[in-house]
């Protein structure tokens, strides 16, 4: 059984005169989270072809999971994420969940009853993805 501690810090300087961004902002929240199913890590290279299932496959349904996804792209890539909601193996205009330019990443909570795919603007896109799974 191993735990992760998710850690999310934002700070900002003052600067404006109206709205968030006016004052200094500091907000951190912390998380400990127990993992005790599966846990995996893959950097894949996707499809830039999301038509007739050639979509890359990246988090299988996994249940109650940590996904940790980062776009390793060694040119400007952008890699759209897609959830398989109709479990099809295809990915549908109205099943983009998020776009992740080179270098940016994301670290999220997710109750995985479907898969994600991934597909990139041209060919040669890396997407690093590693799944924590809560038992």
């Amino acid at each position: 059984m191993a735990k992760i501690t998710k850690t999310l810090s934002l700070t900002s300087v003052a600067g404006g005169t109206n709205g968030v961004l006016s004052d200094a902002l500091s907000i951190s929240a912390t998380k400990d989270v127990t993992i005790d199913g599966d846990v995996s890590q893959r950097i894949y290279t996707v499809s830039n072809d999301g038509t007739g299932g050639n979509a890359t496959t990246v988090a299988p349904i996994a249940g109650r999971s940590i996904v940790y996804l980062k776009n390793k792209s060694t040119s400007e890539i952008t890699i759209s994420i897609y959830t398989d909601t109709g479990a099809d193996n295809t990915v549908a205009a109205a099943e983009l969940f998020i776009e992740l330019k080179q270098n940016e990443f994301a670290i999220m909570p997710a109750a995985l009853d479907f898969s994600l795919m991934a597909v990139g603007a041209s060919a040669g896109g890396l997407l690093e993805v590693a799944l924590f799974t809560e038992a």
